[in-house]
């Protein structure tokens, strides 16, 4: 069952939890606009190349024309350096790609109030790998059990130390989990 907010602008979805990813910071100077795929292609590239570029080298000595076959060695040399270049430049993409800021929603107005709060603990204790993590705790209809969601959840944050914002007429709690220790939290082992 899907409910909107009064402007119709927000949607929720009842009756599941859904999970969102969404990059935080997106790719803003020239430097970063070289996708991985595109590096992964120039590296094939020149890697054929190089061996086209060998293959003329061997035919070239072959026949006994030492000159050309230099000339082609150093050509094939040239490509391979910029091969590993490229295949260098693809690895730092990746792994950079991995180390981007990423927030995970989670659906949770349609739990009972002590129910959010179990999956509020387990979220918490499970995925602190995350940078951020949002919960929604309710859609602003005059429901009761959300206000009694948002401060148990409030609550639990408070006692933890955990710092959070609101956000959405104040009905999604967003928190930084990468900075929280789950060994730390009183409820972890429970």
């Amino acid at each position: 069952m899907v409910r909107s907010s009064p402007n119709h602008q927000d949607k929720f979805i009842e009756d599941f939890t859904f999970i969102t990813r969404q990059p935080v910071n997106a790719r803003t100077d020239e430097a970063n606009q070289i996708s991985y795929e595109d590096l992964r292609k120039a590296v094939m590239e020149y890697w054929m190349t190089m061996k086209e570029y060998y293959k003329a080298a061997v035919d070239a000595f072959s026949r006994k024309d030492y000159e050309n076959a230099q000339v082609f060695l150093e050509e094939g040399s040239f490509y391979m350096r910029k091969a590993r270049e490229a295949d260098e430049k693809s690895a730092e993409k990746l792994i950079e790609d991995s180390e981007e800021e990423e927030e995970f929603s989670l659906n949770m107005h349609y739990l009972e109030p002590k129910d959010a709060l179990h999956h509020m603990k387990l979220h918490l204790t499970s995925l602190s790998a995350f940078c951020y993590l949002k919960f929604v705790v309710g859609i602003d209809d005059g429901d009761k059990k959300d206000v009694r969601r948002k401060r148990l959840i409030t609550k639990l944050l408070e006692k933890e130390g955990i710092p959070w914002t609101e956000e959405g007429n104040g009905w999604t709690i967003s928190i930084r989990v990468d900075e929280i220790d789950p060994k730390k939290l009183s409820f972890a082992n429970k």
